[in-house]
């Protein structure tokens, strides 16, 4: 299945994001300190693995396209947090998503990777591309990256400093945000193309997701 971004990238609505938040996003998404302690970070963390009927490149585009949406506002927790895209690799088919909370601005990230399915090569998968049987598989998880809300001055050394505190992602409305986030992100790409979920996990401890 061929799959074209429906949404430009020029005409999508940003998020209003804080400006001490944007600087110091980065450097807490890069060391994620509520991830640092055995237990507690199983509490805030969801990942799953996918068969996607897509290629990489597509499923990619898809999985932006869905983020970019989320943007406009649509239903459900990603629809009322501040969602923006932090990195996109698409060598790599990579992408990293900053979900900050609308108010205080809590930071969580959403990673997804896409790869060819059993390893194969670009001309095999061109190929099934054209005959629309091309599959990959997907990797995607979401985390909280630390205890104090990035509104908040040195808010990634306040989060190293307070890494111990056991603190529940939970959404009011959705419940736990992590779970919540990656289905919702699967459920809106269905709508598109076919995806089996292959294996789950709320457990950072001892998987490899």
């Amino acid at each position: 299945m061929t799959y074209e971004s429906m949404t430009d990238a020029t005409d999508h609505k940003k998020p209003r994001i804080s400006c001490i938040s944007r600087y110091q996003a980065p450097v807490q998404a890069f060391l994620r300190p509520a991830a640092w302690i055995p237990g507690h970070r199983d509490i805030r963390y969801y990942a799953e693995r996918w068969t996607v009927q897509s290629t990489p490149k597509n499923a990619l585009l898809l999985f932006v396209d869905t983020i970019k949406q989320f943007q406009e506002g649509s239903e459900g927790l990603m629809g009322k947090e501040k969602v923006s895209i932090a990195k996109t690799d698409k060598d790599n088919h990579y992408v990293q998503v900053y979900c900050f909370t609308a108010k205080a601005e809590w930071l969580d990230i959403v990673e997804i990777q896409f790869e060819d399915d059993d390893k194969k090569g670009e001309r095999e998968s061109a190929y099934q591309e054209s005959e629309g049987s091309a599959t990959c598989r997907a990797t995607i998880r979401s985390l909280a990256t630390g205890f104090i809300p990035t509104i908040v001055p040195f808010s990634p050394l306040c989060s190293v400093i307070f890494c111990w505190i056991p603190f529940a992602g939970n959404d009011p409305e959705f419940g736990l945000a992590a779970n919540a986030r990656v289905k919702q992100v699967r459920e809106n790409m269905q709508k598109s193309v076919d995806i089996s979920v292959l294996e789950e996990t709320s457990c950072c401890s001892c998987s490899t997701l």
